[in-house]
């Protein structure tokens, strides 16, 4: 029994044992995996991989694994205080007609980058002008999975691209103030490409036409999203122009509608509809423009050199002004210009050229413009007599050329006193000049030298303090703790409240300011773009310490209305016991406005398409730093407020049209509104609910109407007729003029109209010779009559074209 017992507790207890190596086993392998997994983080995708192999030595650190990078904390200003941080993000992509997951999307992101490797890529970015090629080129690709999920670290602030097949989308990312709920969607839209034709009347190709698009469509390129006057480009030298990543409208949009048109005055009557379903088939567009040649204008300086200023090119038959068709500035290109006729290149400052235009289609007139021009490049060293530099200093850069041309620059001088000053001088005799500086608070300096155009080194220039200078202020201004001396403005106030000259220099992370003391307290005002300015009183000598506060911004994303962005205006309206004026928020592309620089607290926002308000939210708490609405960084959804039609004018000749006024009334109206004069806009007429009227008057033209319009409109307005009055010889005659049938019926019209005679209860009264214009086909009686003794009537009527002559008996 003893031995049966010792047996069964040798075997219990080498179970034990056994039990417990086992377990120790296992958990020195997790204890194991778990402190690997401390010190290296997985993947977020086993599918992501480095679509830039040769990144540079700055990043690749950065780039050698995507494991989470550690926030830097760097001073930056714009606007948190500190550089991006590094988050993990959770996207969802999904088809926007259906709403569908994008299985297998490519999900293209920025790496955790250095400062210098996040300046190239935006320089790339700037250069290809693709938000998709530059990723694809620098940046990082992650698949999405069955469900249309993908995970990733990205910077904050950066930028995600997502492909899937003919669908693409956007993403910013924004982790201040408040990360964003997870995940993020991502809308694909599918794009397509737009292929035009452009060919003269025969059918000939015609190259460098320049083309835009007039549309409520979306284009992915950078800053240009939901613009509606979308720039295409110029034709080849076949004639063709090929579109990419154009974002075609959703499919119940039944209002969509696109125009090509070309982008040059001498063009702009020509305009080509084209439908929805043109280009989903990806049909080639053939547009026909009138035959026409080039002009190439230089425009120069008296050495030759380029002028950087955009010239204008005046058709002398017509007097029509035009711009420039290419962007390129050596030489500017009028393309298509009428044939046989003369234009005067304009400059600014009075220079003009007379060219004689192109005779046979496509033939190139080059011309140089030359103006009285010439550029002096100074640079140099704001310093005192100890040698110390003026950091900062506010001063003016004044030129007198030999011939009396005179022009002055005002900057601010840089690091250690340093400054480069560029000034343009016009006029005759610009062999040299003579130069002056004048600091703010100091004795003016004389450059006691004569100074050739070009480029000059001015070395130190010593700057004299006035009499009774000392050191007013010895002041440190920071924000969040981090030193703003180099970018902080400020503004010497004196015991009165008005401003005083001084100087400023940097030593270290102070600012030195001099100037003459006032007797009693003075003030500084320390402003900075992204901060609240502050006004801090000091007496003169003391060591001042300012800490500003991060300014409230706001961040406001919308879809928009089927209408020019330009007609929309967002607005803050502060809320408490008397609402302060309104701060009307800026346009900052992509479907976003921004207010900048305001205090925290509660706002009323309303957007606006002309007077009619399409969006109010009455009662926003916005806080110091960045406000994003709506909150959860999704957009407001406003495409089915308002719309927008175009309406466009020419004459009989189908040329447009530039100064043309137009005015909407409620639809049949024949009376004006008692405000009319303030209502008269542009070509874009917005559309109320109920059905309106648009008058559309022109210079030197008869004005018409347009009913009920649903669509944008092209109109032609007829020529008005000059009649020419000649009275008889002698003297104390006078004329009197009455209509009696006006060929404009329309009441509304004629009082829209103020350049034609139409209104028959009144008569004009004129002496001596008289030109009026009238509409073709109107009908008046005029009479000479000298004092009380009046001829007869006599009734003539308005010829379809004029100058008209009247002789009087």
């Amino acid at each position: 029994m003893r031995a049966r017992a010792l047996l069964l507790s040798l075997l219990v207890g080498a179970i034990v044992v056994i039990v417990a190596l086992i377990w120790l086993g296992l958990g020195s392998a997790w204890g194991a995996a778990w402190w690997s997994a401390w010190w290296t983080a997985t993947p977020p995708s086993s599918s992501t991989r480095d679509l830039h192999t040769a990144m540079g030595p700055a990043s690749d650190a950065a780039s050698a694994t995507n494991a989470p990078q550690t926030a830097r904390t760097a001073v930056d200003l714009d606007p948190q205080g500190a550089t991006a941080a590094t988050r993990t993000v959770r996207i969802e992509a999904v088809f926007a007609e259906d709403g569908r997951p994008a299985v297998g999307a490519e999900v293209l992101f920025w790496p955790p980058r250095t400062d210098t490797v996040r300046a190239r890529d935006m320089k790339l970015w700037r250069h290809l002008d693709d938000l998709e090629a530059t990723l694809r080129q620098n940046g990082r690709l992650v698949l999405a999975d069955a469900s249309g999920f993908a995970s990733f670290d990205a910077e904050n602030g950066s930028e995600v691209a997502v492909r899937c097949g003919e669908s693409y989308g956007e993403l910013e990312l924004a982790f201040e103030p408040a990360p964003p709920a997870l995940p993020l969607r991502v809308l694909l839209h599918r794009e397509v490409t737009l292929r035009v034709l452009v060919t003269d009347p025969q059918g000939k190709p015609v190259p460098n036409v320049a083309l835009v698009a007039h549309l409520p469509i979306a284009s992915r390129l950078v800053g240009t999203d939901y613009e509606h006057e979308l720039e295409l480009g110029h034709s080849d030298a076949q004639g063709l122009l090929v579109k990419p990543h154009l974002r075609l409208p959703g499919a119940n949009d039944v209002d969509w509608s696109m125009q090509l048109r070309c982008y040059g005055k001498h063009l702009s009557d020509t305009r080509q509809p084209v439908s929805l379903a043109e280009l989903r088939a990806g049909a080639q567009i053939h547009l026909i423009v009138s035959s026409g040649g080039t002009i190439e204008l230089a425009v120069v300086d008296e050495d030759g050199r380029p002028v950087p200023t955009e010239p204008r090119l005046r058709d002398e038959e017509s007097g029509m002004l035009c711009t420039p068709t290419s962007r390129q500035e050596d030489p500017y290109l009028f393309a298509q210009v009428p044939l046989g006729r003369t234009f005067t290149a304009v400059a600014r400052d009075g220079h003009s050229l007379s060219i004689v235009g192109p005779r046979q289609d496509g033939d190139v007139v080059r011309a140089v413009l030359t103006l009285q021009e010439r550029t002096w490049q100074l640079s140099g060293r704001l310093c005192r007599e100890d040698g110390f530099g003026l950091d900062g200093a506010r001063f003016e850069l004044g030129l007198r050329a030999s011939g009396g041309a005179k022009a002055t620059t005002s900057t601010t001088a840089g690091a250690g006193g340093r400054f480069d000053c560029t000034v343009r001088l016009t006029g005759p005799d610009l062999r040299t000049a003579r130069a002056e500086v004048r600091v703010w608070g100091a004795t003016p300096l004389v450059i006691d030298r004569d100074l050739a155009p070009g480029v000059t080194e001015l070395g130190d220039l010593l700057v004299h303090g006035p009499a009774g200078e000392v050191l007013l202020a010895n002041v440190g201004v920071c924000c969040y703790g981090s030193s703003i001396a180099d970018q902080v403005v400020l503004d010497l106030r004196g015991s009165d409240g008005g401003s005083r000259p001084f100087v400023r220099r940097r030593d270290g992370d102070r600012i030195l300011l001099r100037g003459v003391a006032d007797a009693g307290p003075m003030s500084l005002v320390c402003s900075h773009p992204a901060c609240d300015a502050l006004t801090v009183p000091f007496s003169p000598g003391a060591v001042v310490d300012v800490d500003l506060q991060r300014a409230t911004r706001l961040w406001l994303s919308i879809e928009p209305p089927s209408l020019p962005i330009s007609m929309l205006r967002a607005a803050l309206s502060p809320l408490g016991e008397s609402d302060g004026p309104e701060l009307e928020g800026l346009e900052a592309g992509l479907g976003r406005f921004s207010f900048a620089n305001f205090a925290p607290g509660r706002y009323r926002l309303r957007i606006r398409a002309a007077a009619r308000l399409l969006y109010e939210s009455p009662d926003l708490q916005l806080r110091a730093g960045d406000n994003f609405w709506p909150e959860d960084h999704s957009r407001l959804d406003l495409r089915g407020s308002a719309r927008a039609i175009h309406i466009a004018t020419s004459g009989a000749d189908g040329r447009t049209l530039t100064h043309a006024e137009f005015l909407a009334v409620p639809g049949g109206a024949m009376e004006l509104p008692t405000d009319w004069s303030d209502n008269t806009g542009g070509a874009w007429i917005l559309l109320p609910d109920h059905g309106i009227d648009v008058l559309v008057r022109a210079p030197d033209h008869v004005p018409a109407r347009v009913s009920r319009p649903l669509g944008d409109v092209r109109i032609a307005l007829v020529r008005n007729v000059t009649v020419r009055f000649a009275p008889p010889d002698g003297d104390g005659i006078e004329i009197d003029v009455r209509v009696v049938r006006d060929s404009v019926t329309d009441t509304a019209l004629q009082r829209f109209d103020e350049a034609n005679q139409h209104d028959s209860r009144n008569h004009t009264t004129f002496t001596g010779c008289q030109e009026l214009p009238f509409a073709p086909g109107t009908e008046f009686e005029v009479r000479t009559r000298r004092g009380d003794v009046a001829a007869p009537w006599q009734r003539v009527r308005v010829a379809d074209q004029g100058p008209q002559e009247v002789l009087l008996r």
